[in-house]
């Protein structure tokens, strides 16, 4: 499965992108990219989804979860809010830095808003699928499974 860096990272954060340019190709939106239905056994994520709200980490979870095949699995490796307290903290600055800058909602920023373990699971779950546990932890970096 490809790489799915958004395109409208450049926008806001080039000096952060630069030093990465030579080794990765922005192929596509998460959200505008097709996803064929049934296609994949697994598809991986790696520290990328924390940058997103709810409603649209959500419609991601959605997406992956109608790609893979039936018995298949998602796996994500990111890090996690230790307390309802911070990630509540991390999405008001998320929307202050917004404001203050009067950034676009359909503008991707480089903000992190990590969700609680509790939170993430469960957006998982509302997406179908089953079977969410956790394969590794360090501090708040986690890699959980999640079985269609």
């Amino acid at each position: 499965m490809a790489d799915f860096f958004s395109n409208r990272i450049d926008n806001y954060d080039n000096v952060h992108l630069n030093d990465w340019a030579e080794e990765y190709d922005h192929i596509a939106d998460y959200f505008e990219y097709p996803l064929e239905a049934e296609k994949y056994d697994a598809a991986l994520s790696f520290e990328t989804l924390h940058h997103f709200k709810y409603s649209k980490k959500q419609k991601i979870y959605d997406k992956l979860f109608q790609t893979i095949k039936c018995g298949g699995y998602y796996i994500e490796c990111d890090y996690v809010a230790s307390c309802l307290d911070e990630e509540i903290l991390c999405l008001e600055q998320y929307e202050f830095k917004r404001k203050e800058n009067h950034i676009p909602d359909d503008v991707f920023v480089h903000i992190d808003i990590p969700l609680t373990l509790e939170h993430q699971i469960q957006l998982m779950k509302n997406a179908g699928f089953r079977n969410v546990h956790i394969l590794y932890e360090n501090k708040s970096t986690m890699i959980i499974k999640a079985e269609k």
